[in-house]
């Protein structure tokens, strides 16, 4: 089965693309080391980058002359496009892609005042559109390992990112009312800068006795743009944490069952694919503004 950049670089053979990856190839396209910096024939720019979203690359904006893009791919993990355009230089074929001759190199640089002023846009364009995404389930579903690899997987993507653990140790009311309040301003901060959040838990087993006061809660706090409920058995849950009873397990699904828009995770499907499905629903969530 081809990977994501055997499949564009094919596309871009099959369409009469002209380009060539520039540096960084040796490994190609079995295995990237850090950007895969390519350059496109001026003439052939329009329609490469049809190709490139056909492909669903997602493009990150602002970063003129070059433009990135970015994809997940369960063999190669977090792709990173650096797209040029300009005069062709000879070049060779390598595998099925080609590749400067004779060692040439290019690269395309832009000054000071165009860094600076390409940063500014970007900085304005993700203000206020930060997301959040939340990850959540009984102890022992998962969702902290999701959580983990999810911001790993994500390390190389420019924007910031952080993972908040909601839940606490303490057994003071005050420290954690504290808590949640300090965690829930550090979420409406990361939403105004553009950054990403990504919890393990969230706010929807607080108060959950008290119906009143969990939908006050619900409220006041950031909405996230995805829920991911990683499911397992509760017979599975059990044998991982003892604290539950099977029939505690099976009322806090019913509890996660009414929220809104939550999505479903089995975690007994395969952690790659749906690590793969995931990071890419949240790159996406940047390409629709």
């Amino acid at each position: 089965m081809e990977n994501s950049l055997e499949r564009l670089f094919s596309n871009f053979n099959k369409n009469k693309i002209d380009f060539c990856i520039l540096r960084k190839y040796q490994e190609l396209p079995k295995k990237t080391i850090g950007d895969v910096d390519i350059l496109i024939n001026k003439e052939d720019f329009t329609e490469a980058l049809k190709i490139v979203n056909k492909e669903d690359f997602v493009f990150y904006p602002y970063t003129e002359p070059h433009y990135f893009f970015f994809k997940h791919d369960i063999e190669l993990g977090l792709i990173t496009l650096d797209i040029t355009k300009g005069k062709m230089l000879s070049k060779e074929k390598l595998r099925n892609f080609y590749i400067p001759k004779d060692g040439q190199d290019i690269r395309i640089k832009k000054g000071i005042l165009q860094k600076l002023r390409t940063n500014l846009r970007r900085k304005l364009h993700y203000l206020f559109n930060g997301k959040l995404i939340c990850f959540i389930g009984p102890d022992g579903s998962g969702k902290s390992t999701y959580a983990r690899k999810v911001l790993h997987e994500l390390e190389s993507y420019p924007l910031k990112k952080e993972l908040i653990y909601f839940g606490t140790r303490s057994n003071s009311k005050i420290i954690r009312v504290f808590d949640l309040i300090y965690k829930i301003c550090k979420v409406y901060l990361n939403k105004f800068l553009g950054r990403i959040t990504l919890t393990d838990r969230y706010i929807y087993l607080t108060f959950r006795k008290r119906p009143f006061l969990n939908n006050l809660i619900r409220i006041l706090v950031p909405k996230p743009n995805k829920i991911y409920l990683l499911e397992a058995k509760p017979e599975t849950i059990r044998k991982r944490k003892k604290e539950l009873s099977v029939e505690e397990i099976k009322e806090l699904y019913e509890h996660y069952s009414k929220i809104n828009r939550v999505i479903k995770v089995n975690n007994e499907d395969k952690l790659d694919k749906n690590i793969n499905g995931i990071v890419n629903e949240i790159l996406l969530l940047y390409n629709k503004e």
